[in-house]
């Protein structure tokens, strides 16, 4: 693991552990990678030491979807839907 430096104000450091703020970089980091592409969501709970519906749940609560779905692919899930309501 690679150590990096990031300097905040006092006030800020002051409201946080050592390793909250440890743990708050990193989850920050590993979020906006994710919300980026640059990394999968998978990847990113595996990261958090987190399973992927509690990391999806986070992502969630930080303002980032889970499903990036485009408008081809929604239509297509309505699609898969509305068949699949028809079969019952």
């Amino acid at each position: 693991m690679r150590a990096i430096t990031i300097e905040l104000p006092d006030e800020v450091a002051e409201l946080l552990s050592p390793e909250e703020r440890q743990r708050l970089a990193l989850q920050t980091y590993v979020l906006t990678l994710v919300q980026k592409h640059r990394m999968s969501i998978s990847r990113g709970a595996e990261l958090l030491g987190m399973s992927l519906v509690d990391f999806a749940k986070l992502l969630g609560e930080q303002g980032g979807v889970y499903y990036d779905y485009s408008e081809s692919d929604w239509a297509m899930e309505e699609s898969t839907i509305a068949e699949l309501r028809n079969q019952q």
